[in-house]
C-alpha cells in the first residue's frame, strides 16, 4: 500500500501496488467523523476493474472486520476472523 492521502485523526487513502491481482490499483479510504459517542469510521475500497468472486469475497470480509473492530471498541474483545476448526 501507497498512501497517497492523509489528514492525521480524520482521513487517509491508500493505494493497492503489490498483492491480489484484483485490488492492484484500487483505492482504499478510511475516514473518522465525530459523533456524540466517539466517532463513526466511513470506508471505501474503490476502483474495481471488475465484479470479481474476489470483489465479493472482499466485501464480505471487511464487513466482518468492521464489526470485529465495532466490538474491540465497544466491549473489549474483537472477532476478527471465524474460526473454521471449531
Amino acid at each position: 500500500m501507497k498512501i497517497t492521502a492523509l489528514k492525521p485523526y480524520s482521513r487517509v487513502e491508500w493505494i493497492c501496488m503489490k498483492g491480489y491481482p484484483d485490488w492492484i490499483n484500487t483505492t482504499l479510504t478510511f475516514e473518522l467523523e465525530p459523533h456524540q459517542k466517539g466517532c463513526v469510521l466511513l470506508f471505501h475500497h474503490d476502483g474495481w476493474a471488475n465484479y470479481t468472486p474476489e470483489f465479493a469475497s472482499c466485501s464480505y470480509d471487511w464487513a466482518m472486520f468492521f464489526r470485529s473492530l465495532k466490538f474491540l471498541c465497544e466491549t473489549g474483545k474483537g472477532h476478527p476472523y471465524p474460526d473454521y476448526n471449531k
